[in-house]
């Protein structure tokens, strides 16, 4: 333009030079701007697409079990603002093939999202199953040990020679109260469950063994009664015995009878006593292998042996004296008669009067004298000394 000769009628030729210049500089700065732009946005794309496939690449080589929720949260915001990032290049810069490529990045970036926000899901679900698995076998763990720990003490308690027979039903009560909670907790636990299938098979042990030991219980409740009640009775049997033991004088027959008639009634309690004995022995075939209600049975043996002997000592002793007194009030009655005989040949035979008047008197002797032995001793020597008075 400064090569154009200044005149009026190149003016006009200068003018629309300077005009075209001008439009061609803003046509190249346009043109400049927009490779510029162009260029801009493919070197943002370039980048966000190498970041979002190292991610990605990351992301895929790593192994699910290997993952925790805390680590995918981290994934999933990164790759929320690399899709961010990405959304906001201007496609529009980019050419048809770098556009296609730009919407399949952010089509795998959501999938990735959505694949890891379900592995998550999936994460924290199984990390709550197995904490919700954990507290599960915790509160059955105790328990199930608890159980199975009963059951052997049981076994090993009706076992047991030297066992403690209350605690039979001291043992039974403390499983029962395990079941209880036992079956609390299976009302609402899963029956698939490790834990609940040991549970249950310590709780079905659990409910087998209660019923023997309630009836193991029983039966020692019944062994103490039976037992305490004739040990009373044969206390009782033993008090009243020396009071009826016959004294050093004959008893009187109405004395004797009387005493005889109690002995009669006392024998009743002897008859219990060995009904007692023979439920003891009944029952403790029920209570073995248990020593001490062998131990209690001997005891109880022997104190009931020797009280009936005593009483049938004591009740012979008192049928021989009754029978004695019975046998002497015979002889005397037969000597009475004899001697009313004698009194009346003493007014017949003169010859024999010397004679009979010392043996009435020697009869009158032993009459008058009471004979406290028995009757056929007495009858003896009163026919001895009879007869070495006739000899006289």
């Amino acid at each position: 333009m400064q090569t154009i000769p200044a005149n009026d009628a190149t003016e006009e030729l200068r003018q629309r030079s300077a005009w075209d210049l001008s439009k061609l500089r803003d046509l190249l700065r346009r043109l400049g701007d927009s490779v510029g732009d162009k260029l801009a946005a493919l070197a943002a794309f370039n980048v966000a697409r190498k970041d979002a496939e190292d991610q990605l690449s990351v992301i895929d080589g790593r192994g699910t079990d290997e993952e925790t929720p805390e680590d995918l949260r981290k994934d999933e915001d990164s790759l929320k603002r690399l899709h961010q990032s990405i959304s906001q290049i201007d496609r529009g810069k980019l050419d048809e093939d770098q556009r296609n490529e730009f919407c399949l990045l952010l089509e795998r970036i959501s999938r990735t999202l959505a694949l890891l926000k379900q592995r998550r899901s999936d994460k924290e679900k199984e990390i709550a199953r197995r904490e919700a698995d954990e507290a599960l076998r915790n509160l059955i763990t105790p328990i199930s040990v608890r159980l199975v720990e009963l059951v052997n003490e049981a076994d090993r308690l009706l076992e047991d020679k030297e066992g403690v027979p209350t605690q039979y039903r001291l043992t039974a009560e403390e499983i029962i109260n395990e079941c209880k909670k036992a079956g609390e907790i299976l009302r609402d636990a899963p029956a698939t469950h490790p834990s609940v299938n040991m549970l249950e098979a310590a709780l079905t042990s659990a409910e087998r063994v209660v019923p023997v030991l309630h009836e193991r219980a029983n039966i020692w409740d019944m062994f103490t009664r039976v037992r305490d009640e004739a040990t009373k009775m044969l206390e009782s049997v033993d008090a009243n015995l020396p009071r009826l033991q016959p004294g050093a004088a004959l008893l009187s027959t109405s004395e004797g009878e009387a005493l005889l008639n109690y002995l009669k009634d006392m024998y009743g309690d002897i008859e219990r006593l060995r009904t007692a004995e023979k439920q003891l022995n009944e029952l403790a075939v029920l209570l073995r292998p248990l020593l001490q209600v062998q131990q209690e049975i001997r005891f109880f043996t022997v104190d009931q042996e020797n009280t009936e002997k005593h009483y049938e000592e004591i009740a012979e002793r008192v049928a021989a004296e009754l029978t004695a007194e019975a046998q002497l009030n015979r002889t005397l009655e037969i000597l009475t008669s004899e001697l009313n005989q004698c009194s009346e040949e003493l007014t017949s035979i003169d010859g024999r009067k010397d004679r009979l008047v010392r043996f009435i008197f020697f009869t009158n002797k032993y009459r008058s004298h009471h004979c406290k032995s028995l009757v056929f001793p007495t009858t003896l020597r009163i026919l001895h000394e009879g007869e070495k008075f006739e000899m006289d």
